[in-house]
């Protein structure tokens, strides 16, 4: 309800929303691999355990697809884009070079995608 509000909020004010999904490091996969920064992520969020920052994650991503494809609304699905790896992560949710690198690169994408950076940009 809050995503689409803000998106409604948006549109009034003559904006057009571009929505993105947001990569985290952790997957059910690499939890006991990656347990030091999913333990310094836990820091932040004691009562949440290692699958349950995973659930979280994979449910806001949910969301933010489904509002975008409810709504038609250009989507850049950056959770997909990038590796859940330390060459892309250099914590739980902050980016190496690497990983900003692919995350601008599939917004660029879901812009160019949508026709939202003018005619030399369009697929």
């Amino acid at each position: 309800a809050h995503l689409r509000a803000v998106v409604d909020l948006l549109e009034s004010h003559g904006v057009v929303p571009v929505l993105a999904t947001y990569p985290t490091l952790g997957d059910e996969g690499n939890l006991e691999r990656h347990r030091l920064l999913v333990a310094h992520q836990r820091s932040w969020n004691v009562t949440v355990s290692g699958p349950g920052l995973v659930r979280i994650a994979r449910t806001l991503n949910d969301v933010i697809r489904r509002v975008a494809a409810e709504r038609g609304l250009a989507l850049a699905d950056a959770e997909a884009a990038v590796p859940r790896d330390v060459a892309h992560f250099a914590d739980y949710v902050h980016y190496t070079d690497a990983g900003a690198e692919r995350v601008a690169a599939c917004v660029a994408e879901a812009l160019a995608r949508a026709r939202l950076l003018g005619p030399e940009a369009a697929p």
